[in-house]
């Protein structure tokens, strides 16, 4: 099950004016009333308000719902979870809009979705591209990310931590350049009971630099990836345990023991074992080398 990162979705055009904070407010608690429902799963505001429209879950199915009522099924499915209408910072969403708005002229909106944490993603996209992110009304931050530079490797960490299931991972691998999957980092979690009841083990695929026009990420259910997680000599791990420039300085270090070409290397593997700790593992063409963290 893939589904591109988008449980509340704030959309506007690049026009002055926009909607208030309170009667956005307003009008979602409004359709959640209509709908008899307490929680959302998807959002989408214009500066119209009788244009906003609100995902919910209904016996395992997300349905977007209006001011007239049930729409269409929502074709994004993905691994989120729900949220109240008072539970989330419509203000901090529409200060993104009204910043993404001064440097946007065309088809500017704010696409966000609640976490299976609680936690609140939102993308700035300006005419189909994402050019900036944030959790929980933090400062929108540049969506691109750089193995060499520590605070990108914070946003990556944070990023990971909330969004999948209980902020834990039990592997967490960032691209080489000889990466298979592309420049993405993958990142495993603990099990999780999707909206149909059936369960999955969750992957969280993020592009590192997501070309103009791309999605930046893509939940899978397909195991554990690359690797198997061995429960007899892993353990799960906080990412936010981890500091970006401790792990950038981990990879150069591994890079410099191993002697490996860097154009070679597949993979920066993050895993805790239960013998040494957290590790760091470069993988190379033939093998790896590993370091601590």
């Amino acid at each position: 099950m893939v589904g591109v990162g988008a449980a509340l979705t704030l959309l506007a055009g690049c026009t002055s004016g926009a909607q208030g904070t309170d009667s956005l407010q307003a009008d979602v608690e409004d359709i959640l009333d209509q709908a008899g429902q307490q929680v959302l799963t998807r959002l989408v505001i214009t500066p119209e308000a009788e244009s906003v429209k609100v995902g919910l879950r209904t016996d395992g199915t997300e349905v977007w719902w209006t001011h007239d009522g049930a729409g269409e099924q929502v074709d994004q499915p993905s691994i989120t979870g729900a949220s109240r209408a008072d539970a989330i910072d419509f203000e901090a969403l529409a200060d993104q809009l009204n910043s993404l708005q001064t440097t946007c002229n065309t088809n500017a909106q704010v696409e966000a979705f609640v976490s299976v944490t609680g936690d609140v993603i939102a993308d700035s996209v300006c005419d189909g591209t994402i050019a900036a992110s944030s959790i929980n009304g933090s400062e929108p931050q540049p969506v691109d990310l750089d193995l060499t530079d520590g605070e990108d490797l914070d946003r990556a960490l944070a990023e990971v931590a909330a969004i999948l299931p209980n902020g834990i991972v039990y592997q967490l691998s960032l691209p080489g350049p000889a990466s298979p999957r592309g420049q993405t980092l993958r990142a495993d979690g603990n099990p999780w009971v999707l909206a149909d009841g059936t369960s999955c083990l969750p992957g969280y695929i993020r592009a590192m630099q997501p070309a103009a026009g791309d999605g930046l990420r893509n939940y899978v259910c397909d195991g554990h990836g690359q690797q198997t997680v061995d429960g007899q000599t892993q353990e799960a791990f906080d990412p936010t345990e981890i500091r970006g420039a401790d792990l950038a300085a981990a990879i150069q270090q591994a890079l410099d023991e191993s002697g490996y070409d860097p154009q070679t290397v597949s993979y920066y593997a993050i895993e805790e074992m239960l013998t040494t700790g957290l590790v760091l593992l470069a993988v190379g063409p033939e093998d790896y080398y590993q370091v601590a963290l």
